[in-house]
């Protein structure tokens, strides 16, 4: 049996970053990127977590068989739901665990605006300069004219914050994510 520790590490850092996002929202759906890879869509989740007996739960499992790949582009970390100020408002999860090269900062800006056009995207980084240059270049590539072209409508920036995991997991939600924006430090 190998044992991927970056992966381990990787899928530690967002089970805190779940467990804060969950003590900080006591109404919430999750989606798993397990679940999503899966084939399992949020519909499916809800309708599952609606029944309301172990046999209902039962008939409905053996009658539905997840399709066994991703239904997206790219697979987030996590999507989740949450009530606030009395509105269910999606998100999507993304952990940068080491830093991304150009290929993978377009990959996450390319899948995430195509497969989760409205919903908020959450980008964590595991250090503040990983964060400080991730947000830049995610700015950068979504506002070049060969991107947006190539996309057919341009990317929304306003739905896209990013965080530090040590304020991720010690703050509160509200103050632990700030818009992408261009950042005062070079790279």
């Amino acid at each position: 049996m190998k044992v991927f520790l970056k992966e381990t590490e990787h899928h530690h850092c967002v089970n805190n970053i779940r467990i804060t996002i969950e003590q900080a929202f006591p109404k919430l759906f999750w989606l798993s990127d397990m679940e999503m890879r899966s084939g399992v869509t949020r519909l499916d989740k809800k309708k599952f977590a609606s029944l309301p007996t172990f046999e209902e739960k039962d008939r409905f499992y053996k009658a539905w068989r997840p399709k066994g790949k991703s239904l997206f582009e790219r697979t987030p970390d996590g999507y989740f739901e949450v009530i606030q100020e009395g509105y269910w408002y999606p998100y999507v999860l993304e952990y940068e665990n080491y830093p991304y090269n150009r290929d993978q900062i377009f990959a996450v800006l390319n899948g995430l605006e195509k497969d989760f056009p409205k919903t908020k995207k959450l980008i964590v980084s595991a250090t503040m300069k990983n964060g400080l240059r991730l947000s830049d270049h995610l700015l950068k590539y979504a506002t070049l004219p060969d991107f947006r072209d190539r996309r057919k409508r341009p990317v929304d920036i306003s739905r896209w914050y990013w965080g530090v995991y040590d304020q991720v997991v010690s703050l509160p939600f509200e103050k632990a994510f700030q818009p992408i924006q261009p950042s005062l430090e070079k790279n």
